[in-house]
């Protein structure tokens, strides 16, 4: 788009700020769709570092996760990187687009 310099003091028409604005509600408004589309919640990652987990277990609980995501809306990502010794094991579950402080 080539703003009119003719048009407004500096140049630019004034609804050329609404634009952003309505591009970014309509993200949001796609994000919001796709949410109430998925029907269980908006993708997480999820990381066990266990090392004392065995197979079944994990082809369970990808199973799962495949499952319970309705019309590909989100995705998943489970990651199994078993715990060196010394280091942290256990199981961590991050939603990436919480931003609330924990």
């Amino acid at each position: 788009m080539n703003p009119d310099i003719n048009q407004e003091i500096y140049g630019m028409p004034e609804y050329l700020g609404a634009l952003l604005s309505a591009s970014l509600s309509h993200s949001a408004d796609m994000f919001r769709k796709l949410y109430y589309d998925n029907g269980s919640h908006a993708g997480c990652i999820i990381y066990i570092g266990a090392a004392q987990v065995n197979r079944e277990s994990m082809d369970s609980l990808k199973e799962t996760l495949q499952g319970a995501r309705g019309g590909g809306a989100f995705k998943n990502v489970l990651i199994h990187a078993p715990a060196l010794r010394g280091q942290r094991g256990g199981a961590n579950f991050a939603v990436p687009a919480d931003h609330r402080k924990r």
